[in-house]
């Protein structure tokens, strides 16, 4: 099938054909579209099928049960923990999955609902298991083990689609003309790609006072 008969319901006509009538061609005309229609709906939904057998295929061996750990993909999810408008020049530096979490309930095979911290209260605590990732020790060897020291996360339903970089803590302080400033380390990069960012530009991320507060701790 071409693409001209796709768009316009007909075959090309090519030399020495002889001319319809104008009551033959429409008619011939509502005919072919209508078949054409047909067919790519048909081909349409037989497309839908095979992809949903291949993602069927895909995760029927993934499966989770009410008392395991997972660790939760960030994707979609407005995160507010960070500093716009940086002289760094970077893609967002959040992590593709936090965690892990508890799932505390199952509401089906595909659902799953986790217990989440105080922080992130404000998300709705049940997830598509397509967001979800098992996570690899046991529960017994996370628990046991001591947690990394990170900037906590934090969620908020009115994050905009700006460059996200996450402050991880507040390394030195400075008065430069009349404005103060600090030395910032950013999550996920090198010592290297510290800046000094006016107070003004980065006081509202929400876990500022954690981070002054660690800050005065180590100048103690």
């Amino acid at each position: 099938m071409s693409p001209f008969q796709i768009d316009t319901g007909r075959v090309a006509r090519t030399p020495g054909v002889t001319t319809e009538t104008r009551n033959d061609y429409a008619a011939n005309f509502i005919q072919e579209r209508q078949k054409i229609i047909d067919k790519a709906q048909k081909n349409l939904l037989e497309a839908k099928a095979r992809q949903k057998t291949y993602y069927d295929q895909g995760r029927s061996g993934v499966q989770f049960q009410e008392g395991e750990w997972v660790y939760l993909s960030t994707r979609n999810l407005p995160l507010a923990h960070a500093a716009r408008g940086t002289r760094i020049d970077k893609d967002k530096l959040v992590a593709r999955f936090v965690g892990p979490f508890q799932i505390i309930n199952m509401l089906n095979k595909n659902v799953a609902k986790l217990k989440l911290p105080k922080s992130m209260s404000r998300l709705h605590n049940s997830f598509n298991v397509d967001v979800l990732r098992h996570v690899v020790e046991s529960p017994a060897e996370f628990l046991s083990r001591p947690l990394p020291k990170v900037s906590p996360v934090h969620f908020s339903p009115d994050n905009d689609d700006g460059d996200l970089h996450v402050i991880e803590r507040l390394i030195k302080q400075r008065t430069r003309r009349r404005k103060r400033q600090y030395l910032v380390h950013w999550q996920g990069l090198p010592d290297t790609e510290d800046t000094w960012e006016n107070e003004a530009h980065i006081r509202h991320v929400v876990h500022w006072k954690h981070l002054l507060k660690e800050l005065r701790a180590r100048r103690r």
